[in-house]
């Protein structure tokens, strides 16, 4: 997602920058993606409004690789 205010922005080096989140849109997600050395890097997408607690058991993740971005494709 590539505006503020449906969800926080991540770069191309795969930083999210959500300095400038509001309140998430109901049906908005959250990504997080981690860097790693020596195996691919990992990308884990949530519900943005969900709990903490929630978050540890709804989420999935992939390899960074399995992601494009939306503005790419249109």
């Amino acid at each position: 997602m590539t505006d503020a205010t449906r969800g926080p922005r991540q770069d191309r080096s795969g930083e999210v920058d959500d300095s400038n989140l509001r309140q998430p849109l109901p049906g908005s997600l959250r990504a997080v993606t981690v860097q790693y050395d020596n195996r691919p890097d990992r990308c884990t997408i949530s519900p943005a409004d969900c709990t903490d607690d929630a978050r540890f058991t709804t989420w999935l993740s992939a390899n960074r690789s399995a992601f494009v971005d939306l503005d790419d494709r249109r």
